[in-house]
């Protein structure tokens, strides 16, 4: 799950088709597994969730073409707290544990690479 904060306040959560734990749970409709997603990860609840669209990746990684799908949702976080964090603990299934940062969408404009390609686009129309 990777979460880039709005201008708006909003979260926009790509979800992306991978490992065999997501493909066991792709029956569930996709704001209940984003909701599931958010809490798991960062016990956070959404408010509102509103699919945005899909983008497609074809790229290399490791020596091997990869092709993934993600499912674009633009999602308010009930608790606006999270919001103001500096940084908000993420923990993956396997209980590691990462910083995620929130970034304006100005820097991906900028300097900054934001994937999938076609994500930063996608999120421009939407707003």
């Amino acid at each position: 799950m990777t979460a880039t904060g709005s201008p708006f306040g909003r979260t926009t959560i790509p979800s992306r088709a991978r490992s065999s734990r997501s493909r066991s749970r792709a029956a569930s409709p996709g704001r209940a597994a984003i909701a599931r997603e958010l809490q798991e990860e960062i016990s956070a609840t959404p408010a509102r969730i509103r699919y945005l669209g899909l983008v497609e990746d074809i790229f290399v990684w490791a020596g091997q073409e990869r092709h993934e799908l993600y499912l674009i949702y633009d999602v308010d976080l009930a608790d606006r707290r999270i919001y103001e964090a500096d940084e908000v603990q993420v923990t993956e299934d396997d209980g590691s544990k990462y910083p995620a940062r929130w970034r304006p969408l100005s820097e991906f404009r900028g300097s900054a690479r934001l994937v999938p390609e076609g994500l930063l686009d996608l999120i421009g129309r939407a707003t």
